[in-house]
């Protein structure tokens, strides 16, 4: 697509920008920022304060639902007809979720080779998180251009740089980690996982027994 693309990554202790430019020939990064969190903001309170501070008031956006308020699958199909998949992954989903599915968004995304037969992760996701992500981007003066999910979006940066045989991308944030496989630049798998950077600091300090009780309630 050519043009600015404007990417939000919401973290717990800061949100990050960055801008991309493309023309018929490249790519480039025209602006990467990031704005710290005060401690105890919530997410969105922080959305506010950080639309305001980095000039982004009517700018739509591309970003994502964290990994952690989603549920993921694997399916398998024995046809890859598009029309037939995107028909079959709600019922394949629906009895291993505990919504129906009026009140879920499902979509799917196809992985691993070519062939007769499909390999498919699908995604579902609340109504209400999307509204609430949503809401959350109109109140801060921001429009969604593309809402991802965590971890698969990890997938797109093998768009630009090549990342042959098997990878795994770690996104290591403060209270989680986000996984995804690539096999030849495609997408596998993906998990999202409880445990981040707080965890292995405290880790860390336990077995060095450097942290005062105060260190620990500034991590809290």
């Amino acid at each position: 697509m050519l043009g600015k693309s404007l990417g939000l990554d919401l973290g717990s202790h800061s949100v990050k920008i960055v801008e991309l430019r493309q023309n018929l020939r490249t790519v480039e990064i025209a602006r990467l920022q990031a704005i710290n969190v005060s401690n105890g903001t919530s997410e969105f309170d922080a959305l506010r304060d950080c639309a305001q501070a980095l000039g982004l008031i009517g700018e739509r956006v591309v970003t994502a639902i964290p990994g952690d308020r989603v549920a993921r699958r694997a399916v398998h199909f024995p046809f890859r007809d598009r029309r037939r998949i995107a028909q079959a992954v709600p019922f394949e989903v629906e009895s291993e979720t505990p919504f129906d599915l009026a009140d879920v968004f499902v979509d799917w995304e196809l992985v691993g080779e070519a062939s007769a037969a499909a390999d498919v992760i699908a995604t579902v996701v609340t109504r209400a998180e999307v509204a609430s992500r949503l809401e959350a981007l109109r109140d801060a003066g921001l429009g969604a251009r593309v809402l991802e999910v965590e971890g698969l979006a990890l997938a797109n940066l093998a768009t630009f740089v090549p990342m042959p045989g098997t990878r795994l991308l770690v996104d290591l944030g403060h209270r989680k980690t986000t996984l995804c496989l690539l096999v030849d630049g495609v997408a596998r798998a993906a998990r999202t996982l409880p445990l981040g950077g707080r965890v292995l600091t405290e880790a860390i300090a336990r077995e060095t027994q450097e942290f005062s009780e105060a260190d620990y309630d500034a991590l809290r």
